[in-house]
């Protein structure tokens, strides 16, 4: 594994803590989970699911830090290679 049982407890509070969760509306209510949708600096783009839109948040320190971990031992060394965006549920 990755990370430790504690690095991923801290990293999934963080998460959850950190993130401004958003819970869409649907013609048919509330969806039944939270939804974030992060991205790079720069990037305004909207994430659209059917007829849900999604406004972007800038990638936090936190999502930063889980880049700079993973990536490098998926191969990817180089940031420029980098996900430059990432749909998040709770």
């Amino acid at each position: 594994s990755f990370f430790t049982e504690e690095e991923c407890s801290t990293f999934f509070d963080r998460i959850r803590d950190e993130t401004a969760w958003k819970q869409p509306e649907s013609k048919w209510g509330l969806l039944p989970r939270k939804t974030a949708w992060m991205v790079k600096a720069g990037c305004g783009c909207t994430y659209r699911y059917g007829d849900l839109e999604v406004d972007p948040q800038e990638f936090p320190p936190w999502m930063k830090e889980l880049l700079q971990k993973i990536m490098p031992r998926c191969g990817l060394p180089d940031p420029k290679d980098w996900p430059d965006s990432c749909n998040l549920n709770l």
